[in-house]
């Protein structure tokens, strides 16, 4: 609630008890604020979506608007007139994967995600199209205050980040530490 600032929870709710399990050395320490069971929502993107940077306006696209795994992702301007298969690499669908988490679709290969080379969890490293399913495919969107979104991956807890804040065609995009700048910051439009 904007007067409150308080979350919109469920009426009598109880928090479930937490289950210890078996830790390994592939666990990442959840530098993400855990909120209660009681007041966790979230809002799904639904149909065809294009990514853009707030930082430059452009739209989040595989290379050479390629729909083959290993398309490393970079930014280009939204391409209306492209042919079908480029104005389609430019589309994305948010598909539910579980625990709030999804896998971020290319319109023109549906059967590749967003995803992180290599599986790694190293800052820096760059994104790509690649099978979906594991961790590194997977990713949370933040709903921010000021009505942009924060896309993170859930194996390494980083948010997508545009390479070097830069506004020219083909810049890529990585994984980052969270600064809470435009660069690291997504506008979700829905395609008709």
């Amino acid at each position: 609630n904007a007067l409150s600032k308080k979350e919109l929870s469920f009426a009598g709710c109880e928090e479930p008890v937490v289950q210890s399990g078996k830790t390994s050395v592939e666990d990442i320490p959840l530098l993400i604020e855990k909120k209660s069971a009681c007041v966790q929502w979230r809002v799904q993107p639904v149909g065809n979506i294009a990514l853009t940077s707030v930082q430059s306006g452009k739209a989040v696209t595989p290379a050479n608007n390629s729909a083959s795994a290993g398309a490393t992702i970079e930014q280009d301007e939204w391409n209306s007139s492209a042919t079908q298969q480029g104005l389609d690499a430019q589309q994305w669908k948010f598909v539910h994967a579980e625990q709030g988490y999804y896998h971020v679709h290319s319109k023109a290969n549906p059967k590749l995600c967003l995803a992180v080379m290599n599986k790694s969890i190293v800052p820096g490293t760059g994104v790509e199209l690649a099978e979906c399913g594991d961790t590194h495919s997977q990713w949370l969107v933040d709903y921010l205050h000021d009505g942009t979104v924060k896309i993170a991956n859930r194996k390494s807890t980083l948010p997508l980040d545009l390479a070097n804040c830069g506004v020219a065609d083909h810049t890529s995009f990585a994984q980052g530490h969270w600064f809470n700048t435009p660069c690291q910051k997504f506008q979700l439009k829905p395609i008709n």
